[in-house]
Parts: C-alpha cells; structure tokens; sequence
C-alpha cells in the first residue's frame, strides 16, 4: 500500500472523493534497536474533490511514516508538511484551497487463527485530525466526518482483492 508505484490509482479505489496525488520515498524511518523494526518516510500530495460542487477542491502535502513494529503491527502516520514541487494555490480564487493535516494514522493489528498462528485478519484503528481550510457549509462538514470512516472499509475491502489468490497475509509482503 505504500509503495509509490501505482499509489494514485489505489487511493482512487479507497477514497472516491481523491483526484489526484503523487507519492514519494524519502528514505528509512527511525532507527533500528534490535526490537522493532526500521520503517520507511514518505511525502506526499493529494487533492480531494468536495460534494455539491458548489465548493472548492481541497488539496494536502502531507509527510508520512510507516513502520512494522516487532509484534507485527503495521503504523502509518502522517502529518501536514511541504513540498515545492506542489505549493499551494494562494490566488484570491484558487484552483484548489490548502489543508492541514495535523495528524492521521492507521494501525493495523494482526489477528491471528490461535491454532495455526497463522495471520488471518487485522484489526484497524485509523484516526485523522484536519483543517480543510477555507469557508465550508456545515452541513458539508458534518456529512463529510463520518464518511471518512468509510475509507477503512473501502481499504478492507482493497486488500481483500489483493488477497484473493487464497494467499495468507503472512506470505505477502506488503
């Protein structure tokens, strides 16, 4: 999933709300000590269209970690960063208005068959905190929250055509 290669495209399945987005490897994340493992930093762009069309489309630079942890939880965290090959649109109307990303991240927990070991499911538990920016209808708002919740399923879901070869998710790398 965090491979950039190809990245867009599976936003696309996840989010429909996504237009478009580049993402980019920056290099390792953290340290290795033995006991949990070194992960991978990223930057990325991404812009969002916004229902009603009466609004304009909102766009994020967002810098972000992802990290396989010893007991094999998988972390990804992303915060508002920037990126100058994608400055933001500061015209009095602009093409797209510059959120903020304070923080969003996804764990994943392994569940695994307790008489194999085998790993046989996740448990996600995803949380953001942003800014959209600009002026926004509360109702807009307030039908747009909730709705993000929808993207863990529609990620389940993803994952669950990568998997249908029958294949355990131990045996995939991902």
């Amino acid at each position: 999933w965090s491979d950039p290669k190809g990245w867009s495209e599976k936003m696309k399945a996840v989010d429909p709300l996504f237009i478009e987005g580049e993402k980019e490897y920056i290099g390792p994340a953290g340290e290795s000590n033995g006991k949990e493992g070194v992960g991978a930093s990223f930057r990325a762009y991404c812009a969002f269209d916004l229902p009603g069309g009466a609004v304009t489309a909102r766009d994020f630079v967002i810098r972000e970690m992802v990290v396989k942890l010893s007991d094999g939880c998988v972390l990804a965290l992303a915060w508002a960063a920037s990126w100058a090959k994608y400055p933001a649109d500061t015209r009095l109307f602009p093409s797209r208005v510059r959120g903020s990303i304070n923080i969003s991240g996804y764990m994943a927990e392994p569940v695994k068959n307790s008489k194999t070991g085998k790993t046989v499911s996740s448990n996600v538990t995803y949380v953001v905190h942003a800014d959209p920016k600009g002026m926004l209808p509360a109702v807009l708002v307030e039908m747009l929250a909730p709705a993000q919740a929808l993207n863990v399923g529609r990620l389940r879901d993803f994952f669950d055509l990568v998997d249908e070869g029958g294949e355990d998710y131990d045996s995939k790398e991902r």
